[in-house]
């Protein structure tokens, strides 16, 4: 089966292909019409006949130069300039295909031909050379171009491969839409079936997330309820260390008074009995008309009573 594709390249090449031979039969006719026009304005009568050329003029069957003008088709390249014998025209004309149809007006070439001095077999020769040149042309023209029934076939053709081919082109652009249409329902589908996994997944993870921070957060206060009392526990044991240990240096301390107050007394005591001892010495070895010159001092300083102070006697006697 054919693709879209190649159908339309193949049509647009009948196209070129069918615009190009137009082109050559539109040429190749004008070519046609402006012969015979040039033909029709040389010949101006059917009577008119020239004496027979010399073999000077005619010797190798030249054309003159005005009637090959009125020929182009003679002068063309490729074709014969020279016009051969009668035997070999009557060869030449046998071996070709004999065309019946009749292109131009072979009576009026034929008088122009006798006009210019050619005899009568010699012009009909030419005219049947141009006439066999023609029919080759235009049958190697009819080979390579279409005839205009073959054109509006194949443009019908043509039209009816487009037709199939923008009708194949829209079921197809139907059938991709629909298929299309479809995939993106059901990528539509999975997304939300996707999305709805994806939004209880984050709810579950976010749920045990939850349950993780709250036995943590539980935990931590064990662990710090556990701790505080840890702390509560060696602050009392220290405490009570403390208070132990307050306790013990208290009493060493009342301890150390008790003992210091004693040996104070102690002291005190000794030093007292010391002093009464060594007052009684001395007591004992002063005589009794002794007078001191210190209580004579202080009794010249009195108002001149002569009585001594009472803190002095004390002091002697004692």
């Amino acid at each position: 089966m054919a693709t879209p594709r190649r159908v339309l390249s193949k049509g647009t090449s009948i196209l070129k292909q069918a615009h190009l031979e137009q082109k050559c039969a539109t040429s190749v006719l004008a070519r046609y019409k402006h012969t015979t026009g040039g033909t029709r304005s040389t010949v101006q009568g059917n009577s008119a006949i020239r004496s027979e050329p010399t073999r000077s003029h005619h010797s190798f069957g030249c054309i003159e130069p005005s009637t090959a003008k009125s020929f182009p088709l003679l002068s063309v390249p490729g074709h014969y300039t020279q016009l051969p014998t009668t035997s070999s025209l009557q060869s030449i004309i046998f071996k070709r295909s004999i065309v019946t149809n009749h292109h131009f007006n072979t009576n009026k070439i034929v008088s122009c031909l006798e006009k210019n001095g050619y005899q009568r077999g010699q012009a009909e020769g030419i005219m049947r050379t141009i006439k066999a040149l023609i029919g080759q042309h235009t049958t190697r023209i009819r080979k390579n171009m279409l005839t205009k029934g073959d054109l509006e076939n194949e443009s019908y053709l043509f039209k009816a491969a487009l037709t199939e081919l923008r009708t194949e082109l829209q079921i197809l652009r139907k059938n991709d839409a629909a298929a299309l249409t479809n995939s993106q329902e059901i990528i539509s589908r999975e997304i939300d079936s996707l999305n709805q996994k994806l939004r209880e997944d984050i709810a579950n993870v976010k749920n045990d997330i939850a349950i993780d921070m709250n036995s943590r957060k539980s935990d931590v206060r064990e662990e710090q309820k556990q701790l505080e009392i840890r702390i509560q526990s060696m602050s009392n044991h220290y405490m009570a260390q403390l208070g132990d240990m307050r306790t013990k240096m208290e009493a060493a301390k009342w301890e150390a008074t008790r003992k210091g107050m004693m040996l104070i007394f102690v002291s005190a005591t000794f030093v007292l009995l010391a002093s009464r001892m060594f007052m009684s010495s001395k007591d004992e070895k002063v005589p009794d008309d002794y007078i001191d010159p210190y209580v004579n001092h202080a009794n010249a300083q009195n108002n001149g009573d002569g009585m001594v102070p009472d803190s002095f006697v004390v002091s002697h006697r004692s």
